[in-house]
Order: C-alpha cells, then sequence, then structure tokens
C-alpha cells in the first residue's frame, strides 16, 4: 500500500515475488490493494495483469477485485472488457452489490448513455438493492445534463422515502442545472432547502450563482472583465 501510494508498482509487484518466495504467499488482500492503486492511477491494462496472475498465486477473486476493477474500467471507457468482467461475476456466482452498480451507472452516465444507466438502477432497486447518495447524485446530474431537470427535482423530492440522503454534491448538480435550464428564481428556493438541510453551499456554488446573476442582468461584458481580474 505505501509502495503504491507513493508509485512504486514495480517495487510493489517485486514484493509480492518476494511474498511467494518466502513463504509468505500473498493473499486477496494483498491483490486488491494493489489493483485499487493501479486503477486509481491509471494504469488499468497492468491491474488487468495483475487481477490475471491471482489464480497462479492461489487468490480467489471477490467483489472487492471486481469492483476496483470496474471502476477503473469504466474510467476508461473499456466497455467490452467491463461487460466481459461482469458475466465473469454471474459465472463465479458474485452478487452484484451497490458499488457494482454504482459502478456501471456511473460509468454509463458519463460516456453519455443515461439511458442505459437508468435501466441498471432499475436492476438494483428490482434486486431489493437500497441506493445509497452515490447513486442519487450519478442520477441527478445524469438527468440535468440531459436537460430533464423537472424529474431531477422529482427524484430529490422523494430521496426520503428510498432511504438516501443529498449532500453538497446532490444540490450542486441539482442547482447548476435549474439555473440552466429554468431560472434563478427556483435555483433560488433549492439554495435555502439546501441550507434548511444544514448543507453549507461552497464558493463554487455561489460562484455559479453569481455568474448566473449577471447573465440575467445583462452584464456579460462586466463578468469577462470581472474574470480576468
Amino acid at each position: 500500500d505505501v509502495l503504491c501510494r507513493n508509485f512504486m508498482f514495480d517495487r510493489a509487484y517485486n514484493l509480492i515475488e518476494k511474498m511467494a518466495m518466502e513463504n509468505c504467499p500473498p493473499n486477496t488482500i494483498t491483490f486488491n490493494v494493489f489493483i485499487k492503486h493501479l486503477c486509481t492511477s491509471g494504469r488499468v491494462d497492468q491491474a488487468m495483469e495483475l487481477f490475471d496472475k491471482m489464480e497462479h498465486h492461489g487468490c480467489a477473486c471477490n467483489i472487492t477485485t471486481y469492483n476496483e476493477l470496474l471502476g477503473g474500467l469504466f474510467k476508461i471507457n473499456n466497455f467490452r472488457l467491463a461487460f466481459e468482467l461482469l458475466v465473469d461475476m454471474e459465472r463465479n456466482g458474485i452478487e452484484f452489490n451497490i458499488v457494482t452498480y454504482n459502478n456501471i451507472v456511473n460509468g454509463l452516465s458519463r460516456a453519455g448513455m443515461f439511458e442505459v444507466a437508468l435501466m441498471f438502477v432499475g436492476k438494483l432497486l428490482v434486486k431489493g438493492i437500497k441506493p445509497d447518495t452515490f447513486t442519487l447524485n450519478i442520477v441527478i446530474n445524469g438527468y440535468c445534463k440531459c436537460g430533464k431537470v423537472e424529474s431531477a427535482i422529482k427524484l430529490l423530492d422523494t430521496t426520503s422515502s428510498v432511504g438516501c440522503n443529498p449532500d453538497l454534491v446532490t444540490f450542486t448538480s441539482l442547482i447548476c442545472g435549474i439555473c440552466e435550464t429554468i431560472g434563478l428564481d427556483l435555483a433560488s428556493v433549492y439554495l435555502q432547502r439546501m441550507i434548511e438541510k444544514g448543507i453549507c453551499p461552497n464558493i463554487s456554488i455561489w460562484n455559479f450563482l453569481v455568474r448566473w446573476l449577471f447573465r440575467k442582468l445583462g452584464y456579460d461584458a462586466s463578468l469577462t472583465h470581472f474574470n480576468n481580474v
């Protein structure tokens, strides 16, 4: 873990080989830590190579292994390998959990396939898996990017019934979406609701609202000057 945090991946790999030779074989957790850091740093191809070598060391893949790899693959839009992994999970009897579905939904949404992403949200609900705040944020952001802000508002208004608590990211996506499609008046309503829930708006939200206020008042030239300053 320490070697990977310092991007010393060759040293980390050599350590695993040394462990095997000195009768201290690596286990699944060892590989999961390594795979996680490789995926986080964008070295997904190396993570897949390591994944293939786990069996050689007598280590079985678990849900964490697959989730780390899926997150990395969806991040680089490698859908072919990602869905091959999903098939492999089903073949090995590994049940998808909320992290698995969040990885799928987030990856598809980021790639512009939001309608397909919503199908997987439906699947997790049918399977009785409780969505979390990350799921909520992905869907609300996706609705707003597609211009379906009314759907995002309805979803936020029903969050208590599905057990999701909105956070700063939730309200940021929604307020920005409302500004772009409906207007500042409604955005201010949800800004107030956000504050009432004890969620403090950050500088990014205030900057965004100020920019839109300038536009509404017709001060685009002044805003440009303000940005330059």
